[in-house]
């Protein structure tokens, strides 16, 4: 018995300290090295295979500056350009309702992404569709007073962005017949400064999150999750370049934490790594071996990996494409509001359609469970407490968000309700968490103390 229980933890090990293949580079005709972190485990005059050097189960994780962005507790769709969905404050200590605004006041939505806070504290949140189809969004003081609203005349799965001089981007959709997209440029007062239509490369229906990301600078937005294009559009409106994929791609791009790679995936299956001028530094396709859905979006931590699951694979991968561990051994269906977030000490928080998971930094699984319905995200804050809109599908019970310590135990639950929470919250620094629900009538948009 002993001898089988040693046989199962070898293979596991084997499975996690994976060798990886080498990614496709934009020039074929330059060898690719092992990066840092990899040495060579085997070649040959054709191939090179790396393996990955000793990874460690924590690794502290920094605040990445990012001048081009406004200096607010979250002013981003998953807080900042790496979409690391953790805060630098700490959350809420009790898990009650500070004050809550019916979705009815906010024309019977639904709320898909997570709200942003702007340099004067407020909220700014976009909202789906009201009855008539129209995208919203406002701008809600800290004491729950609505400041204005702009209708944007199409849905809206787009989290809005602020960038450091206070402009908002925000994307929305046309996703009847065939797809429009809309770039969507206004003051921190609600007045529109401009609007950008695209015309679509590919006519694809748009599915998934399109929020907007930005340079270091501040001077380019970049967005995908429609056609099967990743498009860098200037700070005026105009469009600086667009790169093509070879099939859709999915969700929103994340930078490099030195802002020089772009990064985003495809329906095929494909990670691309995208320079700033819009060439590609790499590419990297994994197979489509299983029905388990098609992936979450890269997330990617201080040192600049990447975490991500494919047709239900968990991986980390490199900054050079490697593989640098993988698990197959996951329950992780994906629905498209589902993801990866990054804790304190390198921990990914993972969710899915029923399974959500924290792996510690070598991905090794720290904690798991399984029966709990939930179209969102972890939001983490800087003690490495995490909070999430669940619903158990096995009791059917009506409480929708839980919080958790680093370790897994429970430390509340609340909200509760026969609605859903599509989306993660965001944390402010007065440790406030803002977080909204789906458009069933007792549903709302609360702040949580």
């Amino acid at each position: 018995m002993n001898r089988i229980i040693y046989l199962f933890i070898l293979f596991s090990f084997i499975c996690l300290s994976c060798i990886c293949k080498s990614p496709t580079n934009s020039n074929n005709d330059s060898p690719i090295e092992c990066p840092e972190g990899y040495h060579p485990c085997d070649s040959d005059a054709d191939t090179l295979t790396c393996c990955p050097d000793e990874i460690p189960a924590t690794m502290i994780q920094t605040h990445t500056p990012w001048p081009g962005l406004a200096d607010t507790p979250w002013p981003m769709y998953m807080h900042d350009p790496q979409h690391s969905g953790r805060s630098q404050y700490s959350g809420p200590a009790l898990g009650e309702i500070e004050w809550a605004i019916p979705v009815a006041r906010l024309g019977n939505t639904e709320i898909f992404t997570n709200p942003v806070i702007d340099p004067n504290g407020n909220i700014i949140l976009s909202t789906r569709h009201d009855s008539n189809g129209n995208g919203t969004l406002f701008s809600i003081s800290p004491n729950g007073i609505i400041n204005w609203q702009v209708y944007l005349g199409s849905e809206m799965d787009s989290s809005p962005l602020i960038a450091a001089d206070g402009s908002i981007y925000i994307c929305h959709a046309n996703q009847g017949g065939w797809s429009q997209l809309f770039l969507v440029k206004l003051d921190l007062t609600g007045n529109i400064l401009w609007e950008k239509e695209f015309d679509l490369i590919n006519k694809q229906k748009i599915a998934g999150n399109f929020s907007p990301n930005i340079s270091k600078d501040g001077n380019v937005i970049y967005i995908c999750g429609f056609d099967s294009t990743l498009t860098a559009v200037n700070s005026n409106g105009s469009i600086d370049w667009r790169f093509q994929a070879n099939s859709p791609t999915k969700g929103a791009p994340s930078i490099s934490p030195d802002g020089q790679s772009i990064y985003f995936i495809s329906t095929d299956n494909e990670l691309f790594s995208i320079n700033t001028s819009g060439t590609k530094n790499w590419s990297t396709k994994f197979p489509m071996t299983s029905n388990k859905g098609n992936s979450c979006y890269p997330v990617i931590d201080s040192d600049g990996n990447l975490y991500l699951y494919l047709d239900g694979v968990m991986r980390s991968i490199s900054p050079d494409g490697y593989i640098r561990w993988e698990d197959t051994s996951t329950f992780l269906y994906q629905n498209y509001l589902a993801g990866c977030s990054i804790g304190p000490n390198g921990e990914v928080f993972v969710t899915s359609s029923l399974y959500v998971c924290v792996y510690n930094y070598d991905g090794t699984l720290r904690w798991s469970m399984f029966g709990y319905r939930n179209q969102n995200k972890f939001t983490i804050d800087k003690d490495g407490n995490s909070y999430i809109g669940l619903r158990n599908y096995i009791t059917h019970d009506n409480i929708n968000l839980y919080s958790y310590t680093p370790s897994g135990q429970e430390r509340y639950k609340g909200l509760e309700g026969r609605f859903t929470i599509a989306a993660q919250g965001c944390i402010s620094s007065d440790n406030f968490l803002y977080i909204g629900s789906d458009d069933d009538p007792s549903a709302a948009f609360f702040k949580i103390r």
